[in-house]
């Protein structure tokens, strides 16, 4: 009973962001002897593995999503509807070491997995269509994005109600399809629609994103780092927000011992989106060095395939002082056309710049 009760509390513990306790009850309830059925104990790796995805380690949560898919397959066969859970993980993990096509064909295995159980108006169905949407934002695909997450909000909405919390994930990741496209407008009424839904979102850093003037944020609303505190990459991107609105209000705070202090949880291990996210704050705490081989090092990770953290880090890079930053500049506007959905902001006009230069 001691490994189900820590399992049960450190998901609670990790829904409301606290990783570093929820991640020592999972090790501790994971190690235990306790007598666990399979499905069990794949719920336990499943929420380690979210924890693991969150931090920027998707080949650690890949490991184990992959390892309780298995379990579970193993106790009900390859055709249980739970299967389509650790699809729509792996799918996540994929789509955040910029996999698009393994993410997309695990949605849809997951897709025909949960129809055939449930029908193509269940909330299980909801949950992937809501999933297969990230993956094709990170794509670009912002077209099919928007159908697959206006699926997902009717079906919620059927089942939940007009006013569900559950519609909340779903308006912010319609923000994000708004502001991808550069309609910063819809993107703001969307976030704010998000946050009444769900309380619980974090969409300060979202907000800053989808407006020019950054006076809808409040700088009260990001915390600055604290000792010893667990980063995830939305978490490092707030504070990239952070240090953006302390510069652009003149506030006296050391920016640059924040981006120091960012920089030093570096590891060439993380995916991507960490990798750029780290790096924006690098850069913006005058550590222009690092920030320029880190941006680097997430456009080599990133893989052949295009997306838009590719677009980041490229598009940082070709900003720093750098002898690679010319190519980055180019490689940033054929990433702009191979994703033609994507808004030409004013960042495409300076790629093209710097790409001349």
């Amino acid at each position: 009973m001691g490994a189900e009760i820590d399992g049960i509390v450190a998901q609670a513990l990790r829904e409301s962001g606290k990783l570093r306790d929820a991640r020592e009850l999972l090790d501790r309830a994971l190690a235990s002897t306790d007598p666990l059925r399979a499905d069990q104990r794949a719920i336990l790796e499943l929420n380690l593995g979210s924890i693991e995805l969150a931090i920027g380690h998707g080949a650690a949560a890949t490991t184990m999503f992959q390892r309780a898919r298995d379990r579970v397959i193993g106790a009900y066969g390859d055709r249980h509807p739970d299967i389509a859970i650790y699809d729509d993980k792996l799918a996540a993990t994929a789509t955040a070491r910029g996999n698009i096509r393994d993410a997309l064909a695990l949605e849809r295995e997951s897709l025909e997995l949960r129809m055939t159980a449930f029908g193509d108006d269940d909330r299980a169905t909801a949950t992937t269509y809501l999933q297969r949407a990230r993956t094709e934002l990170e794509a670009g695909e912002l077209d099919t994005a928007d159908t697959d997450l206006h699926r997902a909000r009717d079906i919620r909405t059927r089942v939940f109600g007009e006013r569900s919390p559950r519609l909340g994930e779903i308006d912010a990741a319609l923000g994000d399809v708004a502001t991808a496209r550069g309609d910063f407008a819809a993107a703001k009424t969307l976030y704010v629609q998000a946050h009444d839904l769900d309380a619980r979102l974090e969409l300060t850093a979202r907000m800053w994103f989808a407006t020019v003037d950054g006076k809808v944020v409040s700088l009260d609303a990001i915390p600055t780092l604290a000792p010893g505190e667990t980063l995830t990459v939305d978490r490092v991107t707030a504070l990239y927000v952070r240090a953006n609105m302390l510069l652009a209000q003149l506030v006296p705070e050391d920016i640059m011992q924040v981006a120091y202090g960012v920089g030093q949880r570096w590891s060439a291990d993380f995916d991507p989106a960490m990798m750029v996210a780290i790096a924006r704050v690098e850069y913006g705490g005058g550590y222009r060095d690092k920030a320029a081989d880190h941006f680097a090092a997430a456009l080599a990770r990133s893989g052949d395939e295009p997306t838009r953290t590719q677009l980041d880090a490229a598009s940082g890079l070709a900003q720093c002082d750098d002898k690679r930053a010319p190519q980055a500049a180019r490689t940033a506007i054929s990433l702009y056309q191979a994703m033609p959905q994507l808004a030409r902001t004013a960042t495409y006009a300076l790629m093209l710049k710097l790409s001349k230069t």
